[in-house]
Parts: C-alpha cells; structure tokens; sequence
C-alpha cells in the first residue's frame, strides 16, 4: 500500500507503507496523508507504531538497531549483526541515539564487536 507524504522542501511523493514509520522517526517528511486528511508530525497525534520486524534477541545480544536496507526497507537488527550488514553494504542508513548515520557520508566504526 503506498501513502502520500510531504518532504519539509514541500516535495510529494508515494512511499510504501513499511518505509512511513522510519519517516516518521527520522523526520524525513512533515506530513503524510490518511483516509481522514493530512496529518501533520509534531502537531497531529500519532499512534504508537508497533515494532513487529523485531526479533527476539539471542543470548548475549546488548540491542537492537534500527535500519534502512538499500532497497528502502526498514527492520531492526542485532547491534552485532550491523557490522556485517555495514561491512557488506546491504544498507544505506542505521539510527544511534543521536539520529541517522548514512553510510558512506557520515563516520562509522571500524572495528567490530567481539561477541
């Protein structure tokens, strides 16, 4: 299902319906469109959005990491499991405390964890 959403340069576009929470989060768009109207973030309530791609994590696992794959989808993952998606560049951005890191533009770590 694809949504309408507004870009803050006051772009259109569709995006699928998997992509409009990381949006959201990231505030990447200003507002998207329901059935019922525009909603606008940061002055129209919003839902709380489940989380239902996150796994269970496995013994020893710390936490998990929000991430945007190459092909515009968004899961989270195992902080251990990152190195190897950065490493293999199967994604574009992943979410630390302080906001979105795009691979490739802004600093990531060199090292990986020891488990």
């Amino acid at each position: 299902m694809l949504i309408q959403v507004n870009y803050p340069d006051n772009r259109f576009d569709y995006v699928h319906k998997n992509m409009l929470h990381g949006l959201i989060e990231s505030r990447d768009i200003t507002r998207f469109k329901r059935s019922s109207g525009w909603v606008t973030i940061g002055i129209d309530p919003l839902r709380k959005l489940k989380r239902h791609s996150i796994r269970k994590l496995q013994e020893g696992e710390s936490k998990i990491v929000h991430v945007l794959y190459n092909d515009n989808n968004y899961d989270y993952v195992s902080d251990y499991k990152l190195d190897d998606l950065i490493r293999s560049n199967k994604i574009a951005k992943f979410k630390r405390k302080d906001g979105w890191v795009t691979i490739g533009v802004d600093p990531v770590r060199l090292t990986k964890r020891v488990q």
